[in-house]
C-alpha cells in the first residue's frame, strides 16, 4: 500500500490543500471539503484519499497527537470505489494461465503479446513483421485493429455486419517501442513460419482478400477477429478453474509482473532527490509507458489493487523473461521501454 498512499498524498491530496493546518486544529468540515476536491480527480479518488486520511488520523490518535474528542473520523463523508476491480492472479494462477495458453498454438503469440509485453488486443492484431527488430529484441506499436459496424442495408439483412479496420493507436503515448523477452522472439519467428505455410496454401481467390502483411492471420488469410481470442480465453479459464478473465485483463497480468519485478535501486537513480519522483512514482510512470497510457493517473486508478497485493510472481516466468528494461533512445526518437 506504500505506493498507493504515496501517490494519493503527493499527486492528489497535497495539490488540493490550499492551506496548512496543524493536526490538532483539523476538523471534519475541513477534511470533507478537501476530500470533495480530491474526489473530482477521478471516480475512485475520494475513496482512496479517505483511506489515506483515516490511516493518518488513526496514527495520530495512537501517538497521542489527537485526543478522542478531537477525532474527526466518525464525521467524515463516505466514498466508495467505483472502478471495476482489477482481477489479481496468484503466481500459481499466472503460471497455470501461461502453460494453458501454450495449448492453443494458433493463439499463443497473441496471448503472450498481451501477458508478457502488455499490448492491447487491437495492437497485437495490428502487428506486422516489420514492427519487430530481432537484433535489438524490440517490438514497435504503430497501429491497432478495431471493429467497425456496417448498418443493415434492408429488411432482408438479419443483422449488422462487423469488419476490421486499421486505425492509429489509442493515444499518442501508445506509439511505443518495447523490449521483449527471448520467448516472444521465438513465438514471433514461429508465427512467421506458420504464416508462410498458410499463405502458400491459399487459393488465388482467397489471396485477393488476404491481409498477408499482418502477423495475426486466420485460416482464410485475413486478420483474426477479436472474438476468437475472447472465446479461447473463456475456455482456458473454465478448464483451468481460473477467475473469469476478459481479454483486457491479460494486460493486468503484465502490469503485475512488471510492478513485482522492478528493482528499487534502478529507478531511484533517476529520481535526482525529487520527492515526487520517488520509487513509487517512478514505478507507476514506468508501467504507464509500457502500457501506453496517456496519463500516469490512469495506471494508478486501474492498478490500485495490483500495487497493494503484489506477490512473488517473476520466479514462475521462464528465466529469460525480464519485463523491466532500461530506457534507451530508439532510432525513431521514441524511448525504448
Amino acid at each position: 500500500m506504500i505506493v498507493v498512499y504515496h501517490w494519493a498524498i503527493y499527486q492528489i491530496i497535497i495539490p488540493n490543500c490550499e492551506k496548512d493546518v496543524l493536526i490538532g486544529a483539523i476538523t471534519a468540515n475541513y477534511l470533507n471539503e478537501l476530500l470533495t476536491k480530491c474526489s473530482k480527480q477521478y471516480s475512485s479518488a475520494g475513496a482512496i484519499c479517505l483511506k489515506v486520511v483515516r490511516s493518518c488520523l488513526n496514527d495520530a490518535l495512537a501517538e497521542n497527537l489527537l485526543t478522542e474528542s478531537q477525532n474527526p473520523i466518525p464525521k467524515l463523508d463516505k466514498y466508495d470505489f467505483k472502478e471495476r476491480p482489477c482481477i489479481q492472479l496468484s503466481k500459481e494462477e499466472i503460471k497455470k494461465l501461461l502453460v494453458a495458453m501454450k495449448n492453443y498454438p494458433s493463439l499463443t503469440f497473441e496471448f503472450y503479446m498481451m501477458c508478457l509485453v502488455g499490448l492491447r488486443l487491437g495492437e497485437v492484431l495490428g502487428l506486422k513483421e516489420t514492427d519487430f527488430d530481432i537484433d535489438n529484441q524490440t517490438v514497435s506499436v504503430h497501429r491497432q485493429i478495431t471493429r467497425n459496424y456496417k448498418a443493415k442495408i434492408d429488411d432482408k439483412t438479419q443483422r449488422n455486419s462487423i469488419y476490421a479496420v486499421e486505425k492509429p493507436p489509442k493515444t499518442e503515448n501508445s506509439y511505443r517501442t518495447i523490449r521483449v523477452p527471448e520467448l516472444i522472439i521465438k513465438e514471433f519467428l514461429k508465427r512467421k513460419r506458420e504464416n508462410k505455410k498458410l499463405i502458400n496454401s491459399l487459393s488465388p481467390e482467397q489471396l485477393q482478400y488476404a491481409q498477408t502483411e499482418y502477423l495475426c492471420l486466420g485460416a482464410d488469410g485475413c486478420i483474426k477477429s477479436q472474438s476468437t481470442a475472447l472465446c479461447a480465453l473463456k475456455r482456458i479459464c473454465e478448464k483451468e478453474f481460473l477467475p473469469k478473465l476478459r481479454v483486457h485483463d491479460l494486460r493486468h497480468v503484465f502490469a503485475t509482473i512488471v510492478l513485482e519485478s522492478i528493482k528499487k535501486e534502478d529507478l531511484l537513480q533517476k529520481s535526482h532527490g525529487n520527492p515526487k519522483e520517488s520509487f513509487d512514482y517512478l514505478a507507476l510512470r514506468h508501467v504507464s509507458k509500457l502500457l501506453g497510457h496517456k496519463y500516469v493517473e490512469t495506471t494508478f486508478r486501474i492498478y490500485i489493487g495490483v500495487i497493494s497485493g503484489i506477490d512473488d510472481i517473476r520466479l514462475q516466468i521462464n528465466e529469460n523473461f525480464n519485463p523491466l528494461n532500461g530506457m534507451l533512445p530508439s532510432r525513431n526518437g521514441r524511448e525504448v521501454s
